[in-house]
This record gives C-alpha cells, sequence and structure tokens, in this order.
C-alpha cells in the first residue's frame, strides 16, 4: 500500500479533492484520506458524497467534531492506522443551501461568532481563544430576531430566532 501527500489550502482543498474523484474514477486511488479540521473535512466530504469512494480523516483542527463523534484517535499515528486497516463506517450526509456538511450545520449567532473569530485571528494577531470570547461579547451586544424557513422531508417550518448580519 503506498500514499501521495498532497498539501493544499482554502480553495484548493475542493480542487483536490474532485482530481482525486477522477483519480479514483480511473482506479489510481482506493480512496481519499484528508488532514484537517471539521471545515476541511466537510469541504472533502461534499465533493465525495454520492461517489462512493472512501474518506479517511486525520483530525488536524481545533475541535474535530465529526472525528470525535467517528471515535477517531485524534493521535496522528492513531488516525493513519485506522484508515491504514480499511475501517469503514457509513455516514449521513445533508445539504443546506446547496452546501454539504457531515457533522453540524449552523444558524444564526454561531456562524457569525467563528467569521468575527476568524476576521479577528487573521487581522489582529489574536488566539482563537480570545478572539471567540470578544466574538460572543460583541453578538450578545445586538440580537436581532430573523426569520428561518427550513424545508425537509416534505415539511416546511418557519422559525424566528437571533441572528445577524455582519453585512
Amino acid at each position: 500500500m503506498c500514499a501521495e501527500l498532497i498539501v493544499v489550502k482554502g480553495v484548493g482543498v475542493a480542487e483536490a479533492a474532485r482530481a482525486a474523484v477522477l483519480s479514483a474514477k480511473n482506479n489510481l486511488v482506493d480512496g481519499v484520506a484528508v488532514g484537517g479540521g471539521d471545515g476541511t473535512v466537510s469541504t472533502v466530504a461534499g465533493v465525495l458524497a454520492g461517489t462512493g469512494i472512501r474518506l479517511g480523516v486525520i483530525p488536524l483542527g481545533t475541535l474535530n467534531h465529526f472525528a470525535k463523534d467517528l471515535a477517531i484517535p485524534i493521535d496522528i499515528e492513531e488516525a493513519v492506522g485506522v484508515i491504514a486497516v480499511g475501517c469503514v463506517r457509513e455516514v449521513d450526509v445533508a445539504e443546506v443551501n446547496g452546501k454539504v456538511f457531515v457533522n453540524n450545520s449552523s444558524v444564526g449567532i454561531y456562524p457569525y461568532m467563528v467569521t468575527d473569530r476568524d476576521r479577528q485571528e487573521k487581522g489582529s494577531g489574536r488566539s482563537r481563544w480570545s478572539a471567540m470570547a470578544l466574538a460572543a461579547f460583541r453578538m450578545l451586544r445586538r440580537l436581532p430576531l430573523r426569520r428561518l424557513t427550513i424545508f425537509a422531508d416534505g415539511r416546511t417550518e418557519t422559525c424566528r430566532g437571533a441572528m445577524r448580519d455582519f453585512g
């Protein structure tokens, strides 16, 4: 068994996953492993969804919710070992506004807090946790209510909740 390591960032992740799908369709690869956090894993899973191509996960993110949900070891060598022995599980995927996700999709305050946190990390150099604390404080100052309509399983549900646009 051999593996090819490709290091990509940002939009390159989806492009690399699409290239891996083509390689798998040409019987050049048996599966795809991704190292990253929940966002990176979800991006690759979204590309692979419905293709039958196996996805291995090496948890390299901050929280690694998806890996933890599947009891994938957080230790890199142990996670690679799980992939190497071919431990396979089927997981459900879902879609929100055309974007596939594998472990959760958030609406309302939390995604805006994450956006603000990321902006602070890049702009001011704050640590992830201090940036998130400041983002939470900013969000709690103003909590406008918005309407959200959910369409699922042939049903429609309208909710009101605290959601904020950063513009």
